[in-house]
């Protein structure tokens, strides 16, 4: 039997920042700060912007930022760079490698990443432009306190990473092959198994970043296409969300209710014409869509363990960046 075709719904959206990033994602709520942290990839920035003022306050980085996680010490952020995981001084700025990424930099960068409920940080890989590496040549990694270790491959352009509200399931985006996918996790022994597309979509669109509603509702943006798509605990496409700027890049639930959507955007892509009918492009996008987030788990490394470590592509030691905004 053929399910009735979902239309898109035009919501009334409002910008949280000025449309200034180049690629904005993984927008995170903070609620010990009332803030919302996300970053600028292609600009290597770290942005809180607090959520009543607006009030941004920008942390550059000296290399690609591809994801991040907030961490139970509300002082650190863990960052995912071109050359590895860091832990992040958010006073101090000072940056200090946990793990150097085990792949060649120059072919490859982390990509979308997130913590588990266990806090453990899960990041995933893309292949840079031109790097002539084929269809799955990377993988979804998970960062313990000792190790980085390389736990799902396959992966071409690592997004739509997400788990369930109970955290038995980790749901993951294939782009390649148009799926989405869905794994049992093992929050014991932060293991994955039982592969299984979740959900087809169309192979026009582009799956980015996700996130899990309090009933299990899957979100994910479709960046080009402008649209966040919802997806029921069985895989039933129920809503499709139309925003006023096509490159949408991850959602998520912020606020302190968690009870608004938000979404990234970006700029990079688009020409003076396009960007001239998207005048958002770039911006944080907010919306009230009727539906409630749940908690971002945080990172729970120990961040005492970390200490310099020779990177691919960067120096040895700490790094201290400029700071911008209040």
């Amino acid at each position: 039997m053929d399910l009735p075709k979902v239309l898109p719904e035009s919501i009334p959206w409002r910008s949280l920042t000025d449309p200034v990033a180049k690629l904005g994602e993984v927008p995170i709520y903070d609620d010990r700060l009332d803030s919302l942290f996300w970053i600028d990839v292609f600009g290597r920035k770290l942005h809180r912007t607090g959520w009543r003022t607006g009030e941004t306050r920008t942390w550059r980085m000296p290399l690609a930022i591809g994801s991040y996680a907030l961490h139970d010490d509300p002082g650190h952020v863990v960052v995912a760079l071109q050359d590895g995981i860091h832990a992040f001084d958010l006073d101090t700025s000072a940056l200090t490698l946990l793990s150097a990424a085990p792949f060649d930099t120059a072919r490859q960068r982390f990509n979308d990443g997130r913590c588990d409920p266990q806090g453990r940080f899960w990041v995933g890989t893309m292949r840079l432009p031109h790097a002539g590496l084929p269809n799955g040549s990377g993988h979804f990694y998970r960062q313990t306190d000792s190790e980085l270790s390389a736990e799902i491959d396959g992966v071409t352009v690592a997004n739509g990473i997400a788990f369930s509200p109970g955290g038995d399931t980790m749901y993951l985006a294939d782009r390649v092959n148009a799926r989405l996918l869905a794994y049992d996790f093992d929050g014991d022994a932060g293991t994955v198994s039982g592969e299984r597309v979740f959900a087809s979509v169309d192979a026009n669109l582009v799956p980015d970043g996700a996130a899990v509603d309090d009933e299990g509702g899957y979100w994910i943006a479709m960046f080009g296409a402008g649209e966040i798509h919802r997806y029921t605990p069985d895989g039933v496409l129920d809503r499709i969300l139309q925003a006023p700027v096509s490159t949408t890049t991850m959602c998520a639930f912020a606020g302190p209710d968690l009870g608004t959507m938000v979404v990234t955007t970006g700029r990079f892509s688009l020409s003076e014409d396009q960007l001239g009918r998207q005048p958002l492009a770039g911006a944080v996008l907010v919306a009230e869509v009727g539906a409630t987030g749940i908690p971002e788990p945080r990172a729970q490394l120990d961040l005492r363990i970390a200490g310099p470590s020779q990177s691919s592509g960067a120096p040895r030691g700490s790094f201290r960046g400029p700071v911008e905004g209040g």
